[in-house]
């Protein structure tokens, strides 16, 4: 009867500690896609002061410095370009794949990566105001905040504990008091009854899903506003997706070649390759790919090349 009892007990420790170990990792993850975003601002920055280049911690850039950019660089804060002209992927803020042309006067986005020209910004946001911030806070808030549904859950929840220790203690009385079992008989029977009625699966089951929910989308570039708009996306029945490379892989390729006489195809790649093949832009990636797939040489001589930022080579 003593190691019935004992089972019984280690069995009810087991379910609960079990269930908050899954709770705890599932928050875990939740927290990893957190620390994803956090990881999007470059630990370091360079920034002119008194007209020196020095490298900073990004956390101690200050609104009004200029931050220089080269290329691959990722931008630390919201700023307004003063000098410079680059492309910049931006895709973290407005899902779009292909890089955007950027020029005096243009702004720029924290977290989001130079790519081919060297730039200055003068920083306009920092610290919680800025763009990826506010990103950041968005799904700190979603993760915390309770649906509709884990309301009525832990009301229910509350109850139930009442319901599960009132069940135990009413088996134990029913079979040490009425029936006449002996006290570990009773106290097996007792735990047993809790460890059914207990409402940890109800406790534990809605505010983890909710935590796992918003985490798996900040990790893959959706933001949900709350825990109620996770529960209610349940009834939707119509999505409409207005950004490219949201049903696509958000990548540039050559789908057809199109030539006029006296050229064909070959011979359109070719010229379109030799100018690309001095540019890194996305669409001149896709062209000059699309010529060494089909074994057109790219080794035509050019000059006088020129990349004109936001229209083209």
């Amino acid at each position: 009867e003593s190691e019935t009892f004992y089972e019984a007990a280690a069995l009810l420790v087991t379910f609960v500690l079990f269930g908050h170990w899954m709770e705890m990792k599932s928050r875990r993850g939740t927290s990893d896609a957190l620390r994803a975003l956090f990881d999007l601002v470059p630990p370091k920055a360079t920034v002119i002061r008194d007209g020196k280049e020095m490298s900073i911690p990004s956390a101690d850039i200050i609104e009004g410095d200029i931050v220089v950019l080269r290329p691959g660089d990722k931008v630390p804060v919201d700023g307004e370009i003063t000098e410079g002209e680059s492309s910049i992927d931006e895709s973290l803020v407005t899902g779009e794949s292909i890089p955007v042309a950027k020029t005096t006067g243009a702004s720029v986005v924290g977290g989001s990566v130079n790519l081919t020209g060297a730039l200055q910004f003068k920083a306009t946001k920092v610290g919680s105001e800025t763009v990826l911030a506010q990103i950041i806070k968005m799904v700190e808030t979603a993760q915390n905040s309770k649906a509709p549904g884990q309301r009525i859950a832990d009301k229910a929840a509350a109850w139930l504990v009442v319901l599960a220790i009132g069940s135990g203690l009413a088996a134990f009385f029913g079979w040490y008091v009425v029936a006449g079992a002996g006290l570990l008989t009773a106290l097996t029977f007792a735990v047993s009854t809790v460890v059914i009625a207990c409402p940890d699966a109800l406790g534990l089951a809605t505010p983890t899903a909710v935590a796992v929910g918003t985490g798996l989308g900040a990790k893959h570039n959706i933001l949900i506003k709350d825990a109620a708009t996770l529960e209610n996306t349940s009834k939707l029945t119509a999505i409409v997706l207005d950004k490219t490379g949201t049903l696509t892989e958000g990548k540039p390729k050559v789908t057809e070649v199109v030539a006029t006489a006296p050229f064909d195809a070959a011979d359109v790649l070719a010229y379109a390759s030799a100018v690309e093949k001095n540019s890194n832009h996305p669409i001149s990636m896709a062209i000059i790919e699309e010529a060494r797939k089909r074994g057109v040489s790219i080794e035509k001589k050019i000059e006088k090349f020129e990349s004109i930022g936001g229209h083209g080579v």
